[in-house]
């Protein structure tokens, strides 16, 4: 079996000019000049992978979280029930923080009536 996909663009030809006509300077340009664009161009393209490569690891975490999940149906539900309770731990332990003092006061008051009334 065999499939033919074609594209055709209209109104892009700006683009494809402009491509052209970078490819044909890069040719025209001496060894020299070709040399001093890649040691400029080599870091800057090095940054965009340093700067890409924490959205991708991100991606592929998520992505082998995903398939493990697909894998084990059965257990995925408690591996989502852990990461939820992990995810909501800090604000359970800021409603705690919040909640003592008057805990620890309605406490107070409560054994202090318990005396009084002996």
């Amino acid at each position: 079996m065999t499939a033919t996909y074609t594209i055709r663009t209209t109104g892009h030809t700006g683009l494809e000019t402009g491509l052209e006509a970078a490819a044909a300077w890069m040719k025209e340009l001496p060894a020299a000049g070709r040399t001093a664009l890649m040691l400029a161009g080599g870091p800057l393209l090095g940054l965009a992978f340093i700067v890409a490569l924490p959205v991708a690891g991100l991606v592929l975490a998520a992505w082998m979280a995903v398939r493990a999940a697909a894998r084990k149906w059965a257990g995925a539900g408690a591996i989502v029930k852990r990461v939820a309770l992990f995810a909501a731990a800090p604000f359970f332990g800021l409603a705690y923080l919040i909640a003592f003092p008057f805990v620890g006061l309605g406490a107070l008051v409560w054994y202090g009536f318990r005396a009084a009334r002996k």
